[in-house]
């Protein structure tokens, strides 16, 4: 398989650093949504969201603020009921408590607006980072302060989430946080890419069948950040996410051999230093890829498009 990439654009309206993106196609209409704010890690982060139809001219739609808190990482996903619904995390400015400092948020599209869903009993003090739809339900792997070690949770709709594995992280002195997750119909296989932190802590690929209790892990051979994984129509794994380098980082498109446990780079998208976290998207033989880069004179956010060749 190869990779081409046919074009490439920046949204070139964004002010301070513009990053942690996502993309999504729902009812005809392209989103794409990242983190504004004045650092990587300040806690002044906003949402913005964009629109297009035809994934070329793009305007903003909404901007979304949390006061007291830094709005993070917008991941759109598509419920069992055909609804958009958008996740993120907020960090909390001034937390009553260190385990209680996150809070993981979700967002319904009503066909017209955004609508904040209530906080369920069990998103105050994780993060659940992204989520995807499958075996009738939407699945989210959440980190941070009450889930250190890991939590696989389930919910029908997105407002009440129930943990399904609790201490999920495989064992490890690594930090478990970002992961993604993929289902494979034909063997009825889920699969979730998981990033680690820390001194010789490559990335782990999990494996599990219904009802996704026990789950097995082998260790990828490159140390990874910001991961988004999806399935091609020829049943291969292929995921986005942030290399590093000896001085620096980049974006790069890669495959997942689930014999040698490697990975196998397609692409390098133009990037830099602080980048990554891609959104994709596949209709037929290309795929849409967002993601942020430094390469130029600012944290932006770029719109890819890209030709697959089998």
């Amino acid at each position: 398989m190869q990779l081409k990439l046919e074009s490439l654009q920046a949204i070139d309206d964004l002010q301070g650093h513009s990053a942690f993106t996502d993309l999504i196609f729902f009812e005809n209409q392209w989103w794409c949504g990242f983190r504004q704010a004045s650092t990587h890690m300040s806690l002044d982060g906003k949402i913005v969201l964009y629109s297009s139809s035809d994934f070329r001219s793009w305007s903003k739609q909404v901007t979304i603020e949390w006061q007291g808190g830094d709005l993070r990482d917008p991941k759109f996903v598509i419920t069992p009921e055909k609804r958009l619904l958008m996740l993120a995390g907020v960090r909390l400015s001034v937390p009553s408590d260190r385990l209680l400092s996150v809070a993981s948020l979700n967002w319904l599209f009503d066909g017209e607006k955004f609508e904040l869903l209530p906080l369920g009993s069990s998103s105050i003090g994780t993060w659940r980072w992204s989520a995807t739809s499958f075996d009738q339900s939407l699945f989210s792997v959440g980190y941070s302060r009450l889930d250190i070690d890991g939590c696989l949770y389930r919910s029908d709709r997105g407002v009440e989430w129930s943990a399904v594995v609790k201490n999920f992280f495989p064992p490890s002195e690594c930090f478990s946080n970002e992961s993604s997750l993929v289902y494979d119909e034909p063997s009825k296989t889920a699969y979730c890419l998981l990033r680690r932190d820390g001194n010789d802590c490559p990335a782990v690929l999990g494996s599990s069948k219904p009802p996704f209790t026990r789950w097995q892990w082998q260790d990828m051979d490159l140390r990874i950040g910001g991961p988004k994984m999806l399935q091609l129509q020829n049943g291969e794994l292929l995921a986005g996410f942030r290399i590093f380098t000896e001085d620096s980082a980049q974006t790069i498109i890669a495959t997942l051999d689930l014999q040698s446990s490697q990975f196998k780079p397609l692409l390098t998208l133009p990037s830099d230093g602080d980048c990554s976290y891609p959104g994709m998207v596949v209709q037929g033989s290309t795929l849409f890829v967002s993601y942020y880069s430094s390469h130029q004179d600012s944290t932006s956010v770029y719109l890819a498009k890209i030709l697959i060749s089998f």
